[in-house]
C-alpha cells in the first residue's frame, strides 16, 4: 500500500492508538504499531509516521522534532475536530473500532487493557470512559513532565500518578478531564496527600501544607519540608489558575 492515501476509517484507527499509547512508544518497533500495520496492510514505519502526523495537531503535548510532523493531512486534523465536537463518544467509538479489528491478533497489550467490553451496560461504559481518558491524561503528563514527579523529581513510572487538580468527578464530561493544565505528575504519596486536601498549590505554584497536619518528625519530613517548595513546571501547558483556585477552595483542608 505504499503511497496509497489513508482513509477516514484507517486514520480513526491510528487516532485511537495514538490516544492510548505513550508518545515515547510511537515507533515502528512498538508491538501495537506492528499489530495495526498488519491489519491495514501497511508498514510499521507508515503507521508510526501517521501517529506523529496526528500528534502534530495535539495541543496537549509537545511533539516537536519528530518525523512526519510536516506532512499532517486534513484527515489528521479532522480527527481532533470530530473529537472536539463529539467528545468521549468519538473516543469510545474509535477505541472500540481499534480493539475489534485487532481482536485475535497475538500479543494483546495495552490497547486491550484500556478498552474492554465497551458495550456492556452504562456502568461499564462509564468505567471505560474513565480508563481510556485517564490513559491519555497520564501519557500526556508523563511526556510534559519528562517522567518525573513535579515535587520530588522521582522518576520511577510505577510510583507516579497523573493527578487531577480539579477532581475528575467535579469536571463535567469534556476536555477538563484530559486537560494537562488540570494535571500534576506526582509520586503516589503526595498524590494521595493532594487528593485528600493536605497540600495544595499557591498562585505561584508553591506547595502549601494544611494546618490540620500535625508536626512530628515523619510529618515534617514527608510534608512540612515541602512547604513553599516550587513545583517543577511541565514543558508545555502548566497548571492553570482556575483549577488551582478550585483545589484551594473546594479540596484543600486549610
Amino acid at each position: 500500500m505504499a503511497g496509497q492515501k489513508w482513509t477516514y476509517r484507517e486514520t480513526q484507527l491510528a487516532f485511537a492508538l495514538y490516544y492510548l499509547i505513550p508518545v515515547s512508544e510511537i515507533d515502528k518497533r512498538e508491538s501495537d504499531v506492528w499489530r495495526l500495520a498488519e491489519h491495514l496492510g501497511r508498514t510499521p514505519r507508515s503507521v508510526a509516521m501517521k501517529l506523529w502526523n496526528i500528534a502534530a495537531f495535539d495541543e496537549n503535548r509537545m511533539a516537536q522534532g519528530k518525523a512526519g510532523l510536516k506532512h499532517g493531512s486534513a484527515l489528521d486534523a479532522k480527527m481532533w475536530e470530530d473529537y472536539r465536537i463529539r467528545g468521549d463518544d468519538f473516543i469510545l467509538e474509535s477505541v472500540e473500532l481499534l480493539t475489534s479489528v485487532l481482536d485475535g491478533v497475538k500479543n494483546r497489550s495495552l490497547v486491550d487493557y484500556a478498552a474492554l467490553d465497551l458495550r456492556v451496560g452504562w456502568d461499564r461504559v462509564g468505567q471505560t470512559k474513565h480508563r481510556v481518558n485517564q490513559q491519555y491524561f497520564r501519557n500526556t503528563l508523563m511526556d510534559n513532565y519528562a517522567g518525573q514527579c513535579c515535587l520530588t523529581g522521582l522518576a520511577v513510572p510505577k510510583l507516579l500518578v497523573a493527578s487531577h487538580i480539579k477532581p475528575w468527578a467535579a469536571c463535567e464530561e469534556g476536555p477538563d478531564r484530559v486537560n494537562p493544565k488540570n494535571g500534576l505528575l506526582l509520586n503516589a504519596f503526595h498524590d494521595r496527600a493532594f487528593d485528600a486536601g493536605l497540600i495544595t498549590l499557591s498562585r505561584n505554584k508553591e506547595i502549601i501544607v494544611s494546618k490540620t497536619v500535625p508536626h512530628n518528625d515523619p510529618n515534617d519530613s514527608w510534608l512540612w519540608s515541602y512547604e513553599k517548595a516550587t513545583i517543577a513546571l511541565p514543558k508545555c501547558n502548566e497548571p492553570a489558575l482556575e483549577f488551582i483556585e478550585y483545589h484551594q477552595d473546594c479540596v484543600f483542608a486549610g
